[in-house]
């Protein structure tokens, strides 16, 4: 790639980035869903928690707005 590819690609994403005013997901965020909070015996889990952690970091689609994760 050469340099002005570079910087365009920079320049895009720095715009981007300020658009949603630096505010993004988080590999442990399903953590923060008002849907695992609202589960008081899986909350408490340690493996439910770890499946659920995964199941957001692998999962290819985005859970996070169906069970209320916000961007922080």
């Amino acid at each position: 790639m050469d340099s002005i590819n570079i910087n365009r690609s920079f320049e895009r994403l720095y715009r981007y980035c300020e658009s949603q005013d630096y505010k993004g997901w988080d590999p442990y965020d399903g953590l923060n869903s008002t849907l695992f909070q609202s589960l008081p015996i899986i909350r408490k889990n340690r493996l439910a928690r770890l499946a659920w952690i995964q199941l957001f970091k692998r999962n290819p689609l985005n859970l996070r707005s169906l069970t209320g994760v916000k961007r922080l």
